[in-house]
């Protein structure tokens, strides 16, 4: 298989949500598994998304009902999602961290989902396949990754609040590196996605 530096790269074409919409593939609830890039549409049970009503549901200043990004295992991962959203992060370091995670899985399994030519195996096939790099813990990447921590990125949602999910498979992965910026499902609105960005930077550094 294909080293990060040689998978096809997204490079400002479509964004995010653009390219889940194009080559995500449509899970149900229970094909939904840790370790995988998801793009999710959420909802919440709220009038309307204020500044003050995002802080108290998110604990951040930020609210994001269209997450991509990568489903991280914990205990109860089946009933509470926890999302680290590449939405919420510059372009740059979302790039360093899909390009640190693929290298990851890489020595953790990845290779076992392709065949000797280099194609990757059907869903159906790799559902049977369990890989090491799948239960990755919000702590344990930001270990790897050699931060104190990325919860500022991370967004948690009760699977039941969960109305779709698309998986970006790992065909695919480079549709995530560089994408197109967009605001897609982010509130307050407007919301200033560069003050989120900083945010994410002096939260996750210092």
């Amino acid at each position: 298989m294909k080293d990060f530096k040689d998978i096809q790269k997204n490079d400002g074409s479509l964004s995010l949500n653009e390219s889940a919409r194009r080559i995500g593939i449509v899970q149900r609830r229970n094909e939904v598994i840790p370790g995988r890039f998801y793009s999710f549409r959420a909802q919440v049970e709220v009038p309307s998304l204020t500044e003050e009503i995002v802080r108290e549901i998110s604990g951040k200043n930020y609210m994001d009902l269209s997450p991509v990004g990568l489903l991280l295992f914990h205990d109860n991962w089946k009933e509470t999602a926890l999302v680290l959203n590449l939405k919420a992060m510059p372009p740059r370091a979302s790039a360093k961290i899909l390009e640190a995670y693929w290298k990851f899985s890489q020595l953790n399994g990845l290779n076992n989902l392709f065949d000797k030519d280099g194609a990757l195996r059907s869903i159906e096939e790799r559902r049977l396949i369990d890989q090491r790099f799948y239960l990755i813990t919000p702590s344990a990447l930001s270990t790897i990754l050699g931060v104190n921590n990325l919860n500022y990125a991370i967004n948690k949602y009760n699977m039941d609040q969960i109305l779709e999910a698309r998986l970006i498979d790992w065909d695919n992965f480079g549709m995530l590196v560089n994408p197109a910026l967009t605001i897609e499902g982010m509130f307050p609105d407007p919301i200033n996605l560069a003050v989120v960005w900083e945010d994410f930077l002096t939260n996750t550094l210092s």
